[in-house]
């Protein structure tokens, strides 16, 4: 049975304010995406692509990023399905995403949902799944039209990604590959509790309108 969903999360207790930290020491090694043209895609499900976007080495250095910057991924009991997150900004990784999403993922995203015209990128963040954070995420729907998802690493038991409508999960995608579905209607998913380890990933959201998107990049630029 598929559980109820959440009204769509507003950006949570997110670290969204842009920073004079100096970049960090790893981002060399984390920088760079592959060309990606409009059939470079895999269908993985209904609704739901897949798409190259980040080495697993590249992965790997991502984490230690992440760890090193200290960022609270605390959890609130209360709010059973909003999150705190570690912004791409504070990454040094939000202009990249976003060329790559507006440059290479346009045209990805066109041959598979139109007549959608995407906007790009409003928000775009890094997620740890830990016992002393957070061990899992309710059913909801994205801030977002189209939504993407990385995982970077697989070495923890539980967590998965599902999409409980289609049956899906993200078990066998592997490391690296960015996920593309409809986030903010159709494909609403949760992230089942966390057994073991501590799970990494990144999260995409499209913006809705032009406005949005706009509006967000002035973070970044």
């Amino acid at each position: 049975m598929i559980p109820q969903t959440q009204k769509t999360p507003s950006p949570t207790q997110t670290q969204t304010t842009r920073t004079e930290e100096p970049l960090h020491p790893l981002l060399p090694l984390v920088l760079g995406v592959p060309e990606v043209g409009p059939e470079d895609f895999e269908v993985i499900g209904e609704g739901l692509i897949m798409v190259d976007y980040k080495t697993p080495e590249q992965c790997r250095m991502l984490i230690e990023m992440i760890e090193q910057l200290d960022a609270d991924f605390s959890y609130d009991p209360e709010l059973p399905h909003a999150t705190h997150d570690l912004n791409l900004i504070r990454l040094g990784l939000m202009q990249e995403a976003d060329a790559f999403w507006s440059g290479c993922l346009n045209a990805v995203i066109a041959q598979n949902w139109p007549p959608y015209n995407d906007r790009g990128l409003h928000h775009a963040f890094a997620l740890k799944y830990s016992y002393d954070t957070q061990k899992e995420l309710s059913f909801h729907v994205d801030d977002s039209a189209i939504t993407g998802t990385v995982k970077l690493n697989d070495n923890y038991t539980g967590g998965e990604l599902i999409w409980p409508r289609y049956g899906l999960s993200n078990v066998d995608i592997p490391i690296g590959k960015m996920a593309l579905f409809p986030g903010g209607i159709t494909h609403g998913h949760y992230v089942a509790p966390l057994l073991a380890g501590s799970k990494y990933s990144l999260t995409f959201w499209s913006a809705q309108t032009s406005e949005k998107y706009e509006q967000a990049k002035q973070a970044w630029t």
